[in-house]
């Protein structure tokens, strides 16, 4: 009897201690830049394929190089170091103000 109230009650610790670890490892979660993209086209109500896009012409990529750098990213997640850098710099915030050119549904990515 004393043994399985012993064992539940080390069941019950290791899961509240498990809770406790797992949240203070969420608080201190830095996201990295695939998360960031897709925080970011969520924010903007758009697709990763914009937030390329509007990264690229901040650094006046030509159209084919942005084209050429999504499918590398789409095949590899390798994030190039435009879109590294604009999502870096760019706050998130709801405001509808700041929205993407074209307005395309969400694409999951």
């Amino acid at each position: 009897m004393f043994y399985g109230i012993f064992l539940i009650t080390v069941f019950v610790a290791l899961i509240v201690i498990k809770a406790i670890v797992e949240r203070h490892e969420f608080r201190n979660h830095q996201p990295d830049d695939e998360e960031l993209l897709r925080a970011l086209a969520l924010d903007r109500s758009c697709s990763a394929y914009e937030i390329f896009k509007v990264a690229g012409s901040a650094w006046s990529c030509s159209s084919h190089r942005i084209d050429h750098d999504f499918d590398i990213y789409l095949d590899t997640l390798e994030i190039p170091a435009y879109v590294r850098h604009f999502l870096r710099k760019e706050p998130l915030s709801h405001d509808a103000a700041r929205p993407c050119e074209s307005r395309m549904p969400l694409m999951p990515i």
